[in-house]
């Protein structure tokens, strides 16, 4: 099953930076990414991979202070401090489908 930016922005109260079209069926490390392959930056530390990674979206943390310009991939930006309210470990990204 394929995701794009604009359904994970949507399910996780998130934003899209870039092409909302742009789909993902898989996650990888964000050094280790690969075409159609889901990351995530937490930490500031792996900054340098959202600008070198293959991953086809990378999801930040809305408070993590990275700079997009130069960034080509979409970046969907999240409040992780509110998902395990939003969204419990119980919730499904395939509910209603």
């Amino acid at each position: 099953m394929e995701f794009s930016a604009i359904q994970i922005a949507t399910f996780l109260s998130g934003t899209v930076e870039g092409d909302p079209d742009v789909k993902v069926y898989n996650v990888a490390k964000i050094e280790e990414g690969a075409p159609g392959m889901l990351s995530f930056l937490a930490n500031p530390k792996y900054e340098q991979y959202l600008y070198t990674t293959n991953s086809s979206i990378v999801l930040i943390n809305n408070d993590l202070p990275v700079i997009s310009f130069g960034c080509s991939i979409p970046i969907v930006s999240i409040n992780v401090g509110t998902m395990s309210a939003k969204h419990p470990p119980s919730a499904s990204i395939y509910a209603g489908s």
